[in-house]
């Protein structure tokens, strides 16, 4: 099955930045988390979802997160951003 079938049947997208250090971690897509090209297409498929481009630096919580993972649940998506302590 092709990621962009996966996105569109998917009702849970997570993205997760490192903290400290504030840089994306991962892109899960309901619970599988989506590496090197997989995640690249995860990327396209949310700016294509909601207009928006995934920030590769920014704080989880910070005001560009945010309005991504609103827009997901605006769509119909459940989703949430979270820090990955890489302490």
């Amino acid at each position: 099955m092709k990621l962009t079938d996966i996105i569109l049947e998917s009702k849970r997208i997570t993205l997760s930045y490192t903290d400290p250090g504030d840089r994306l971690y991962s892109i899960s897509v309901n619970g599988e988390k989506q590496r090197g090209e997989d995640q690249n297409k995860a990327i396209q498929m949310i700016k294509k979802i909601t207009g928006l481009e995934v920030p590769q630096r920014a704080m989880y919580h910070s005001e560009e997160v945010n309005a991504i993972v609103d827009a997901l649940r605006s769509k119909g998506y459940e989703s949430q951003a979270y820090p990955m302590d890489v302490t």
